[in-house]
């Protein structure tokens, strides 16, 4: 995550000074970065059963597959689904723990950008800054204050307690921000609200925390796929939704120009309901 923060505080930056010649050139160079890596990506051997022998070859037989055998296809990838989390069953807080994965993908650094630019008659180049600074916050967060209060914390109550109090106050800080964002009427209270909305980053890392601290070692890989799961999910039906309230917001005006950042605030609220039910 530290990786992933880094990246975008050091990109947000490079991109904000290069917008002061052309908009062109981050975008062009973005695309070439991404594309090498995906390059990268096909380089890397599978490792999966590598030290296990080749099987016998066996002879192939032209047939057409029948319904029946596409019927069972589909009942053992149930099966199999519903094996990989058959552990939740014995631990169902789990499923509330990591419910803030399903909200965190509405967030988009995009629409926020679009925002900044539109709603406060900014160039992108000044949007841009603003996220950078952003998110050099959440690194700093997440490399020094959170594992000094955490550290703390845990002498008090034990780790599952901390990360728990800490994941709750996360989530509040983040709706109530999130929130400051939609309302905020000048660029002043906007920019408290982005430096406050920092604080509330790091509830993904300390709910996976709490998360991994209840299952048994040998089910941390399927928690983490599930989550990984559970994040693609998010992203893929929330990107669509909030691109929709944007361009409403924007069409109607005022204030409701940030409804993606209000509606996202009042989400947000769903998961922290779930974790001040959660004890552990």
């Amino acid at each position: 995550m530290a990786v992933s923060i880094t990246a975008e505080f050091l990109g947000s930056l490079g991109a904000a000074a290069l917008m002061v010649w052309n908009p062109w050139i981050p975008m062009i160079l973005a695309v070439f970065i991404r594309a090498t890596g995906i390059g990268v990506l096909l380089f890397i051997p599978e490792t999966l059963n590598y030290n296990a022998s080749e099987p016998d070859a066996a002879p192939t037989e032209e047939a057409t597959a029948q319904p029946s055998e596409w019927w069972r296809c589909c009942e053992n990838a149930l099966s199999h689904i519903l094996s990989s989390i058959s552990f939740l069953a014995s631990n169902k807080k789990v499923f509330l723990i990591i419910s803030p994965f399903t909200v965190h993908p509405l967030f988009s650094q995009e629409i926020l950008r679009l925002y900044i630019s539109t709603h406060y008659k900014q160039t992108l180049a000044y949007a841009t800054m603003m996220i950078s600074i952003r998110c050099g916050c959440i690194l700093f967060l997440n490399l020094f204050i959170l594992p000094v209060l955490n550290r703390y914390y845990q002498k008090l109550w034990g780790p599952r307690q901390s990360d728990l109090l800490l994941a709750r106050a996360s989530a509040a800080i983040r709706s109530l921000s999130l929130l400051g964002l939609g309302v905020a009427p000048n660029q002043p209270l906007l920019v408290s609200a982005l430096l406050i909305n920092s604080l509330g980053w790091g509830m993904l890392p300390l709910v996976r925390s709490l998360a991994t601290s209840l299952v048994e070692h040998h089910n941390v890989a399927r928690l983490n796929s599930l989550i990984g799961v559970v994040d693609i999910v998010g992203r893929i039906a929330g990107s669509p939704l909030m691109a929709l309230l944007f361009a409403k917001g924007v069409e109607t005006g005022g204030t409701w120009a940030g409804l993606p950042f209000i509606f996202h605030s009042g989400v947000v609220l769903v998961p922290l309901v779930g974790l001040m039910h959660v004890s552990v």
